[in-house]
């Protein structure tokens, strides 16, 4: 995978974690994301969203193994 793309994915990974934390913002304690349907589209928008970051960082682990493998080392299978 070249370096743009690799770039490009993490710019993804990062504009998906900024939007986590900004959703985030709203929800004062767990109970918060099933009182009403706004808390139910914000827990399902986070879980889309952490979803995409977990497909991101697997397409760069792919192409290029030795890119996370400080990560493997912490969390072994």
């Amino acid at each position: 995978m070249p370096d743009e793309i690799i770039s490009e994915n993490l710019l993804l990974i990062s504009e998906s974690l900024d939007l986590i934390n900004k959703r985030f913002a709203s929800i004062a304690q767990p109970d918060d994301f099933v009182l009403d349907d706004n808390g139910v589209i914000i827990l399902d928008s986070i879980a889309m969203r952490l979803q995409v970051v977990g497909e991101l960082l697997k397409k760069i682990d792919k192409e290029n193994e030795s890119f996370l493998i400080f990560v493997k080392t912490i969390f072994p299978n």
